[in-house]
């Protein structure tokens, strides 16, 4: 990316930065075909940056398909992938085994290595699992690897810690078919029929139950089993509010701490409606838990309102040395952690109604902002008017807000003055919707241009 914008731009953009809108266009240019390119030059600010943003970190490669296993493809297919850590790096004149996706009504595939996306390195044993799965006479197999990252287990693509040399039995009928896993840590083995086969694994001081499974195999299918040389250890628990109510919608990460060999790869996950989260396939070691701000306007309405503060530690500290670290054993299981954010969840109900000159005043989007965050931040609630043109927002007791009304109709701008509300002066809201001058940008645009509020539409 560098080469075509700089250096210097290149790094203000991985840093978070915003480019000019005429060093974004020369990009664009270089970056998409004329006709892609004409249907952005004529934008500005946010959209163009949209675009941007968009161009740069995700790439499309023409894919020659010599092998079709599943789905419906065409000889010649278009394939989008990113530039992430689950990029592969296509490369002219190589030979991949893809495994794809497709967006409802999109042309385009997606891919990456997380999916499984490989390229070809020994054909015979990459690809024979796939052609069995379309053969009407082909055997039955089971393949896969053996780890020393448990969380390996849970993408099941490849292991990043692979063990060689593990010897691997798969057994029915008093019959014993065997292999050995390669520098990659993986294993493929033939067998006669499908049936009820068991298999293990020969990893010494692992318990049985982790290193031995049972396989129902039906006729022409495939097992992709895998296998972690430590057992597996687990967190379980769940992100309360200090008085008690759950809070979905939270990123949490299981953070390994020193001496943990590798104190670089976090895990991570989201709590659910009932405020619970796991992490099931944790390698044994010390871990400290922590909540990173991940946005969200429902989380609001599950029990909490929104601090500037955006990290917070387990149990429900402020600061990471004052952490409470974890310490699991190889296959110990953690449960029942209550991780007590610093919040009280009491709503405050906001309703109103919307005005307009023209009297179609349903479905407008209505935004509920914290004065006391500043007008970067991103909104506490928002809601969409109904046909009369009532509205119901939901913030917190003791709080004070601004409430503002905006839809673009073509070229002309619809909105409202912020009103505002504060726990002293509680009212029904009324909101009165005027319009722009055709092709100009609202004071709603322009004042909270973070709301994305210039791309609403009825």
């Amino acid at each position: 990316m560098s080469s075509i914008i700089g250096p210097e731009a290149a790094t203000k953009v991985w840093a978070g930065g915003r480019l000019s809108d005429k060093t974004m266009l020369a990009a664009l240019k270089q970056l998409l075909p004329a006709s892609a390119y004409r249907s952005v030059k004529s934008k500005t600010g946010d959209d163009l940056a949209d675009d941007f943003g968009e161009a740069i970190t995700t790439r499309t490669a023409g894919i020659r398909v010599t092998e079709n296993f599943h789905g419906n493809v065409n000889s010649v297919v278009k394939v989008r992938f990113g530039m992430s850590s689950c990029d592969i790096p296509f490369e002219e004149d190589h030979r991949y085994l893809i495994i794809a996706w497709r967006e409802q009504g999109d042309e385009v595939l997606s891919t990456g290595v997380c999916s499984g996306t490989e390229e070809i390195a020994v054909e015979g044993k990459q690809l024979a699992p796939y052609r069995n799965l379309v053969s009407e006479s082909a055997p039955v197999s089971v393949f896969g690897f053996v780890t020393w990252q448990p969380e390996d287990l849970q993408m099941a693509y490849a292991a990043s810690q692979p063990v060689r040399g593990v010897g691997i039995a798969v057994s029915a009928d008093g019959s014993v078919w065997q292999a050995v896993t390669d520098a990659k840590g993986e294993y493929m083995v033939d067998l006669p029929r499908p049936g009820s086969y068991q298999i293990t694994a020969d990893i010494p001081g692992l318990p049985e139950d982790a290193r031995r499974q049972r396989l129902n195999l039906a006729p022409g299918h495939c097992s992709h089993t895998n296998f972690s040389a430590v057992p597996p250890s687990s967190i379980e628990g769940r992100v309360i509010t200090s008085d008690g109510f759950p809070v979905g919608g939270e990123r949490i990460e299981a953070v390994p701490v020193a001496p943990n060999p590798k104190t670089d790869q976090i895990a991570f996950g989201m709590t659910d409606e009932k405020g619970s989260f796991q992490f099931p396939f944790l390698r044994g070691g010390d871990y400290t838990l922590r909540k990173v701000e991940f946005g969200g306007i429902d989380r609001v309405r599950e029990g909490g309102q929104r601090l500037k503060r955006e990290t917070d530690y387990y149990p429900g500290v402020a600061a990471e040395e004052q952490a409470t670290v974890l310490h699991l054993q190889p296959g110990q299981k953690l449960e029942g952690l209550e991780f007590k954010l610093p919040w009280k969840f009491a709503p405050w109900s906001f309703e109103g109604k919307l005005i307009g000159a023209n009297g179609d005043v349903e479905d407008i989007p209505v935004w509920l902002t914290d004065d006391a965050l500043g007008e970067d931040q991103q909104p506490e609630d928002y809601s969409n008017s109904e046909v009369s043109g009532h509205f119901l927002l939901m913030g917190t007791e003791g709080h004070s807000y601004s409430v503002v009304a905006h839809y673009r109709d073509a070229d002309l701008h619809y909105y409202s003055t912020p009103v505002k509300i504060t726990p002293e002066n509680r009212r029904s809201l009324r909101l009165a919707l005027e319009s722009t001058a055709p092709g100009t940008d609202c004071e709603i645009c322009r004042k909270y241009k973070h709301l994305r509020a210039a791309e609403d539409s009825k």
